[in-house]
């Protein structure tokens, strides 16, 4: 499992580090394809803090709070930066990927386009339950 897991994550690399790959160079595709993956898992990170403040019924995920998030952003984009890029893992996938049987590819891409598409579902859900069921954030 763990390893499917983490396969997805550097397939979500490797899909946003190849679109539109020919016309950048490979440091710009490096950064397109960690900044994507970090913004994905941000939403995610602050929908957890959504989901925390609805069972809570407190005010964690505030705009005031924007700057943590900023901060939060970065502190995942060094962390992705560091292991897709700095320590090559990334980026050996991605060398690896075009030898990799089809049918894996597709798995892998669906596997990690539905855990994605769930992730940012839960983004949306938890902001829309954030606003009507906990009346939280006004």
């Amino acid at each position: 499992m763990m390893s499917v897991l983490r396969e997805a994550y550097y397939t979500a690399f490797v899909v946003f580090f190849r679109a539109g790959s020919h016309d950048w160079t490979r440091p710009v595709n490096l950064g397109k394809g960690v900044a994507a993956v970090t913004l994905v898992q941000s939403f995610f990170v602050v929908s957890l803090l959504s989901w925390c403040d609805i069972v809570a019924g407190t005010r964690i995920v505030y705009p005031k709070y924007i700057l943590g998030f900023v901060a939060l952003y970065f502190g995942l984009y060094v962390g992705n930066r560091y292991l897709l890029g700095t320590c090559g893992s990334g980026v050996t996938f991605e060398h690896e990927w075009d030898r990799l049987p089809k049918q894996k590819r597709l798995f892998l891409v669906i596997t990690s386009s539905v855990i994605m598409v769930l992730m940012m579902f839960s983004f949306v859900l938890s902001g829309l339950f954030h606003r009507t069921l906990a009346n939280v954030g006004g």
